[in-house]
């Protein structure tokens, strides 16, 4: 008698290391989602006083607009849940880096709870592009090399066992 749960006796433990780590992005997207909210509504005041800067404010809502549409886009049909988690991210990231850049040269806030957000948020985006993307770099690949690429890769949320034909 098989006590396995109904995702691994189905499709496999690939499938559900799969599974699970889709739902951990998922999680991850909406937390970056929830402190870049967090840090708008610092610097637009609603929060805590004394932190205000509307430019930056105005950029950490977009910044959160965009990670929930990629949030939004992981329940979609292959091969768009990782695409967009993939963009979302890396959306953010240079969105984080114009932030330091805008630190270093004095035109953003320069305090030291922004300046730490700004690297703690930095390592999280960096990581949850790692994750998204578990097979290495597959764009720095070629295709002609026979390196897989992430539309060859199975995608989060993905639950089917049968493996991508690639594109043309």
């Amino acid at each position: 008698m098989n006590h396995q749960p109904a995702a691994v006796q189905s499709t496999g433990r690939p499938a559900l290391r799969r599974r699970l780590a889709g739902n951990g992005l998922r999680l991850l997207l909406l937390l970056e989602a929830a402190t870049f909210a967090a840090a708008a509504a610092i610097h637009f005041g609603a929060l805590v006083d004394g932190y205000g800067h509307r430019d930056a404010g105005t950029a950490e809502t977009v910044i959160t607009i965009v990670l929930l549409a990629g949030l939004a886009l992981t329940w979609t049909k292959p091969p768009w849940p990782r695409r967009a988690a993939i963009g979302a991210q890396a959306f953010a990231l240079l969105g984080v880096l114009v932030g330091l850049f805008t630190i270093a040269i004095g035109v953003g806030p320069r305090t030291i709870p922004d300046i730490a957000y700004h690297l703690v948020i930095l390592a999280v985006l960096m990581a949850g592009l790692a994750l998204a993307a578990p097979s290495g770099t597959p764009w720095l690949q070629s295709r002609q090399g026979g390196a897989d690429t992430a539309a060859d890769r199975p995608a989060v949320g993905e639950g089917g066992s049968e493996p991508r034909q690639p594109g043309p």
